[in-house]
């Protein structure tokens, strides 16, 4: 019997490490639903409900996990990356900065972390607050179209005056547009632009001279635009009075033309004129651009004319002309020799020439 029992014990002892292995494959059942310890801390395949997890974490969870990150030792620790604002409820500590997303858009951001505002060509950025931001006003660009740089305008005569005023931030019919000349302490015109940018106006009363003619455009935030450009304005000297001496040449006779009154010039005194000469032979100009015709190169029957022309600094006077017709020349008288120079009644004379 003993050897019996002895033979039991053996056989028992011999199954224990069988049943061992499958007791630590079995689930536990500890007040609660059965959870297997894998020896590591747990990852979520799932929500984890608030509830202890026996051996998995150690410790009760202290939130349920929403986006399964890892482990719930912790509250989520996420980046903030789906608004522009500052969250009412910051991530734990990584949202102590808040945004990582660039602002651009131009509103109110009192809120906004420390990241400048990537805003279009033409704002200007205060780097806090956008509610101020603006787009940077542009001056007007102003274009003379009339008188030309090569017109000569004078004095008591009609100029007209034309330049277009263009504004990209306002209408033209907001622009005041003022037209000078540095000759002048006060403006020539002073008026705001057309509807269509126009600026224009006529004058007869301009100052003498080579000046420079400005045109400025101010907007109503008192941005300019200016145009300038070189003005002449100068009256051109009127004809003078031509004589011709001796009134009646003949052929022989040399002429000479000369000024027998003065051009008048209203800008400047008749000594600051000076005058050229030219020849005409029956209405053809000659090569004689002098006062004088050489006597016997008329020739009786022609006309000739002297035409002279005033001039001042910039410009010409129409020609001043006198003319005359060359005349017949009387011939000369011979010379007569008598002689004998005593002659009596029986004397023979004899006249030669």
């Amino acid at each position: 019997m003993r050897s019996s029992l002895f033979s039991g014990i053996c056989r028992l002892a011999g199954l224990l490490p069988l049943l061992a292995v499958l007791a630590c494959a079995s689930p536990v059942a500890v007040n609660g639903p059965a959870v297997v310890d894998t020896g590591s801390p747990a990852k979520d395949s799932s929500t984890d409900a608030v509830l202890p997890d026996a051996a998995a974490d150690g410790a009760a969870d202290a939130l349920p996990d929403t986006q399964q990150t890892g482990t719930d030792a912790q509250p989520d620790v996420l980046p903030d990356v789906t608004d522009d604002t500052a969250d009412s409820t910051p991530d734990a500590a990584t949202d102590a900065a808040d945004d990582l997303l660039t602002d651009t858009a131009d509103g109110a951001d009192a809120a906004d972390a420390a990241v400048p505002d990537v805003l279009p060509d033409g704002f200007v950025d205060d780097a806090a607050a956008d509610a101020s931001d603006v787009i940077a006003d542009q001056p007007p660009v102003v274009i003379i179209k009339s008188p030309s740089t090569t017109d000569i305008a004078s004095n008591g005569v009609l100029t007209h005056f034309e330049a277009m005023a263009i504004d990209p931030d306002d209408t033209s019919d907001k622009l005041m547009v003022v037209w000078t000349t540095n000759l002048l302490t006060d403006p020539l015109y002073a008026a705001k632009a057309s509807a269509t940018g126009v600026s224009a106006f006529d004058s007869s009363s301009l100052p003498l001279g080579v000046q420079t003619l400005t045109v400025t455009a101010t907007d109503p935030a008192g941005k300019t635009g200016t145009a300038t450009m070189q003005l002449l304005v100068n009256t051109a000297p009127g004809a003078p009075v031509v004589a011709i001496q001796p009134p009646n040449p003949k052929v022989t006779d040399a002429l000479v033309a000369s000024i027998a009154v003065d051009a008048v010039d209203p800008d400047r005194a008749s000594s600051q004129l000076t005058y050229a000469w030219h020849w005409f032979k029956n209405g053809v100009a000659t090569d004689n651009e002098t006062a004088t015709v050489p006597a016997g190169t008329a020739k009786k029957g022609e006309t000739w004319a002297a035409h002279a022309q005033a001039a001042d600094p910039y410009a010409k006077s129409p020609d001043g002309i006198a003319q005359v017709v060359i005349g017949n020349t009387a011939p000369t008288a011979p010379t007569v020799a008598i002689s004998p120079p005593a002659v009596d009644l029986a004397s023979v004379v004899t006249c030669t020439v």
